[in-house]
């Protein structure tokens, strides 16, 4: 059983799975100051967060349906998916984010601002302002505004050179690069 007696307390984990109490029965109520996550990550149970720390490229961030994460603070840097999972699932091979239902996240105020994500199945509440900009609806999500960049045709210009390298971009044919 892990236990934490401090005012705050920081969890480093580099594992799939987060339960809340170690012994695998999910209860609930941990309070967190930093959760670092350095690889996809299920969190079990209804806790209180005050800012997560995403230290992977890609992956995945899942909250358990029908539980509530508090976040106080809020997300350091945006995970690429964060979505809902079934308990049931856990130890499967089925798509731990097939399910139907949803986990929430709530803030009391001010902002929660994620970028280049994909959520799915995630109710934000709570009277902050939950925003995901250049980022996804996968469905079954309440309270978020998402927004992304504006739709554009762009043409290749000057020549070889690699896809990502905005000098051989142009908004019209033959135009100036940089886009």
């Amino acid at each position: 059983i892990l236990k934490f007696d401090s005012d705050s307390s920081v969890i480093e984990l580099d594992n799939n799975y987060f339960y809340t109490n170690g012994t695998g029965d999910y209860s609930d109520s941990l309070t967190i100051d930093k959760l670092y996550l350095y690889s996809n990550t299920r969190i079990y149970g209804t806790n209180t967060i005050d800012s997560i720390f995403i230290n992977y490229p890609t992956g995945y961030l899942g909250f358990q349906e029908d539980k509530i994460q508090t976040i106080t603070g809020g997300f350091a840097t945006s995970p690429v998916l964060i979505a809902s999972f079934t308990k049931e699932y856990q130890n499967s091979g089925f798509n731990i984010f097939s399910t139907n239902k949803t986990a929430t996240l709530t803030k009391t105020s001010g902002n929660m601002l994620l970028f280049n994500t994909v959520i799915k199945g995630i109710n934000a509440s709570g009277g902050a302002n939950f925003s995901a900009q250049n980022s996804y609806d996968a469905g079954n999500n309440i309270g978020w505004n998402f927004s992304g960049n504006a739709s554009r045709n762009l043409y290749w210009v000057g020549g070889s050179g690699r896809w990502s390298q905005p000098a051989h971009w142009s908004l019209t044919s033959g135009g100036v690069n940089g886009e």
